[in-house]
């Protein structure tokens, strides 16, 4: 049996990933990761990605759960002009190339999006973008490159943004974080997170200049933990609306918020690339 197959579900074409110890789903639609199911002895453990149940598999819409990449904005465009977390996210992906190393249980796949018609209507820019997975005994590991091939430069921004099934956030700690600052969305004035601080707090909070990271995920409630590595961004994102804020997102329940958590290796002041020049970043992560 391969280490690689491709299914459609609701109309959208999916690649899977498979080891020993994990299968993967990625679907062609934003190249976003949408499970990390484990199997072997934890073929009961819940996924470690979160999927809204009333998320739609619709064109032109973006899914809320998985791993979406945000390009070339983060967040809100003040202009107006692009999609929130901008245009990446709603464009099928071209499936450029695969490798499997059965012997030691990995398996890699590549994606690629260039600039289209679609792109055009919100950027006037050219660019090629490429999205790498890998698939390890140990996890999961993706890259994330742009090239501007366009003959001006031009400004992006960027994030991965997983969203983390927990089993709940006064079950869950976040390692790697105490001691960094960070600011709330809606706030100008920077705050502290503090060792022992719960995740019950956790709104949209950027931790500003924590390049290089490693943050630890531990979920008491599952007993187990996600250990991320991420390199190429300056900044960490955490996000859950809590119940306020989840009365505002139509494409998720109600208590939806209370088993999720977004943690979010971002680039959220933009960055110039000039024409056929590279930016790249990775994320790695381990589940024990």
């Amino acid at each position: 049996m391969g280490m690689i197959s491709e299914l459609c579900v609701g109309g959208q074409d999916f690649i899977q990933l498979e080891n020993e110890r994990f299968e993967v789903l990625i679907s062609r639609y934003g190249a976003q990761i949408m499970a990390i199911l484990p199997k072997g002895g934890d073929v009961d453990a819940p996924d470690w990605l979160w999927l809204s149940e009333k998320s739609p598999l619709t064109e032109g819409k973006a899914m809320r759960g998985g791993i979406p990449i945000c390009w070339p904005i983060f967040g809100e465009d003040m202009q107006g002009r692009l999609p929130k977390h901008g245009f990446a996210r709603l464009q099928q992906w071209s499936f450029i190339g695969d490798h499997e190393d059965e012997k030691n249980q990995e398996v890699a796949v590549s994606f690629r999006l260039r600039d289209n018609d679609l792109s055009r209507r919100y950027w006037p820019y050219a660019f090629e973008l490429e999205f790498a997975v890998r698939l390890t005994m140990q996890g999961v590991e993706c890259q994330f490159e742009v090239k501007n091939t366009d003959v001006n430069p031009f400004e992006h921004a960027f994030a991965l943004h997983p969203y983390f099934h927990v089993s709940g956030l006064s079950a869950v700690e976040l390692l790697g974080i105490e001691g960094a600052s960070y600011q709330r969305a809606g706030e100008n004035s920077l705050r502290t997170w503090q060792l022992g601080d719960s995740l019950d707090m956790a709104r949209d909070d950027a931790f500003i200049d924590m390049a290089d990271a490693t943050i630890t995920l531990k979920d008491h409630g599952w007993q187990r933990s996600m250990q991320m590595r991420y390199e190429g961004v300056s900044d960490l994102v955490v996000w859950n609306p809590h119940a306020e804020g989840t009365k505002q997102i139509s494409d998720m329940h109600a208590d939806g918020y209370k088993t999720m958590l977004c943690v979010e290796p971002a680039q959220v002041a933009r960055v110039s690339l000039t024409p056929q020049a590279s930016w790249m970043m990775r994320m790695q992560m381990h589940f024990t």
